[in-house]
């Protein structure tokens, strides 16, 4: 009987318990002002260090800009056709082969704009969003007008296409 008890009391205690503990309030943030008065922080100045730290990185950055110019025809060349073969490969919807493709060029051209458009073209269609987005802000870093007039020339074959077949349609 008193394992019945005990195990009755123990029910009853998690009956009441449970619902009490659910309904503390949680502890406060200490990142966020609790108070109007408060100011949030300043930003803290850099210092020496973390300055040149920064230079450096916008100097390797300019020097790989740079590389990019400096590609000897053979390069160029092996470049363009990995860069067709991968956009063939896109429009037979055969992403793996594309990317594959797509990154021989890179590889060889990091810099060019349209490789960096493709390949995140084909990691958004093949479902891979996060290398997608990396690649997408290389493109538009290296040709940032590149995108817009890419969307540009699209609308106006587009247009172009549907006037053509209106003229077909109404006879002279």
């Amino acid at each position: 009987m008193s394992r019945i008890s005990a195990l009755v009391f123990l029910l009853i205690s998690l009956l009441f318990a449970v619902p009490a503990w659910a309904q503390q309030s949680a502890p406060a943030k200490k990142d966020a002002p609790s108070k109007k008065s408060e100011k949030p922080e300043k930003p803290r100045k850099l210092s020496r260090r973390e300055k040149k730290e920064l230079s450096r990185r916008a100097e390797v950055e300019a020097a790989q800009l740079r590389v990019g110019a400096n590609l000897s025809d053979r390069d160029r060349d092996m470049s363009e056709s990995y860069f067709v073969d991968g956009v063939k490969y896109v429009l037979l919807e055969d992403y793996n082969k594309a990317l594959e493709r797509l990154l021989k060029a890179y590889a060889l051209n990091p810099t060019n704009a349209a490789i960096n458009y493709k390949i995140a073209e084909t990691n958004l269609l093949s479902g891979n969003l996060k290398d997608a987005t990396n690649f997408a802000q290389a493109a538009v870093r290296y040709a940032p007008r590149m995108l817009i007039t890419t969307c540009c020339w699209r609308r106006y074959i587009l247009r172009r296409s549907s006037l053509i077949r209106l003229r077909r349609c109404i006879p002279a």
